[in-house]
């Protein structure tokens, strides 16, 4: 049908259709005529409109300078982990010298979060935040989360990338001060100054097996 022209020309000329050689093709010109309604709509929709009235001007539209404190605040707000490390990454000016740091994700929204006026200062009680190394503690663990109404989950990864991330450890959460952390991922230190979950050694003795 596209060899007959447009929307318009098509309805205009139903009978060349019957003449086309694809499947169905002496059946179509009724149907098309059933449904002209919602195709004048379809293409009404589909219509890119260039003459809307706008109440801003031309150059209120242009991309204004970047407030990175106000942004990181909102990435961080919705979690939009990605975003918000590159507003990190690039707060300084290009102009640095070699001997300032970069400040990291911690550093930028600690910085925003010292800024807010925080009128209520919850305090939390860790009293009751349990690391769950042992088998044991684990099926307590699973008697107090099926037996709960309500429970909060978060997972712990060596990555924020989803597709090549790796599941480092679990953590559940009853309510307010009572949760606990289960290590999955974590390996021993083979350097001081090496994390654990990034260690070069086996598997961390207090860490449990993946497959329990």
């Amino acid at each position: 049908m596209q060899g007959i022209g447009s929307l318009e020309q098509i309805y205009a000329n139903l009978d060349q259709i019957a003449t086309l050689s694809f499947r169905g093709a002496k059946n179509f010109a009724p149907k098309l005529e059933a449904e002209k309604a919602n195709a004048d709509l379809s293409y009404l929709l589909a219509t890119i409109k260039t003459d809307v009235e706008l109440d801003v001007t031309h150059d209120q539209l242009l991309t204004q300078p970047q407030d990175r404190a106000e942004l990181a605040q909102l990435f961080e707000h919705y979690e939009f982990k990605r975003w918000l490390n590159e507003v990190n990454q690039n707060a300084n000016p290009v102009t640095q010298t070699s001997a300032e740091k970069v400040p990291n994700n911690y550093q930028v929204t600690q910085a925003v979060r010292n800024e807010e006026n925080v009128a209520n200062v919850v305090e939390i009680d860790r009293s009751k935040y349990e690391t769950v190394d042992t088998e044991q503690k684990l099926s307590a663990w699973i008697e107090k989360l099926t037996a709960a109404r309500l429970i909060a989950v978060d997972t712990e990864t060596d990555s924020l990338d989803a597709m090549s991330a790796n599941l480092v450890g679990i953590s559940f959460a009853l309510e307010n001060g009572e949760a606990c952390y289960i290590p999955l991922g974590h390996k021993q230190k083979a350097q001081p100054q090496q994390a654990d979950m990034f260690g070069d050694e086996e598997r961390s003795e207090s860490r449990l097996p993946m497959n329990w």
